[in-house]
């Protein structure tokens, strides 16, 4: 039992059962992909990492689209090519020292986005990084919050699940 205690009706204090809540939430959305999204932000000059924790806050995981940038000599989006770290050493041993140009790759390791090459001013600004990704669920912290969206705001694709949240809790009491 995740709560021993539980033989007690009055020992579970709502702040617990929303905890439990809200691991129910995270899983279920971490296991369906249920919330698709996108979002753009800035491309900056001469920076080579981006952490996700400060440019895409809501961030759970990547979709197949991937990362796309804006070119501004083009007028046109264009699709970065995803690689490892340990790609670029073998194969641009030099790439942290490279010059900055038009990037043409991104690594997604732990919290940082990486950009080979970065970017000259020629090609950064304002909205010009793309990323596709799943959300990840926001904890509901207020009696008149709704799962998932951790607000006031309702997914209503995701209502008719409200059930299997709540089975969620009583397996785990």
């Amino acid at each position: 039992l995740l709560i021993p205690e539980i033989k007690s009706v009055d020992v579970v204090l709502d702040s617990e059962l929303l905890t439990i809540l809200n691991l129910a939430c995270t899983e279920f959305i971490n296991k369906t992909d249920a919330l698709p999204t996108s979002t753009t932000f800035n491309l900056v000059t001469n920076l080579v990492e981006y952490p996700i924790s400060t440019y895409v806050t809501t961030f759970g995981k990547i979709r197949k689209e991937g990362m796309w940038i804006y070119n501004a000599s083009t007028t046109k989006w264009v699709q970065i090519d995803p690689t490892t770290t340990n790609y670029l050493n073998e194969n641009f041993p030099a790439w942290l020292n490279a010059a900055a140009g038009f990037p043409l790759q991104y690594t997604l390791e732990g919290d940082i986005i990486t950009l080979h090459p970065k970017a000259s001013s020629t090609y950064a600004g304002t909205a010009y990084l793309k990323l596709y990704y799943f959300k990840r669920s926001v904890d509901m912290s207020a009696s008149g919050h709704y799962p998932f969206s951790g607000s006031t705001t309702q997914y209503p694709h995701l209502a008719d699940y409200d059930e299997v949240l709540i089975d969620y809790v009583k397996y785990k009491m």
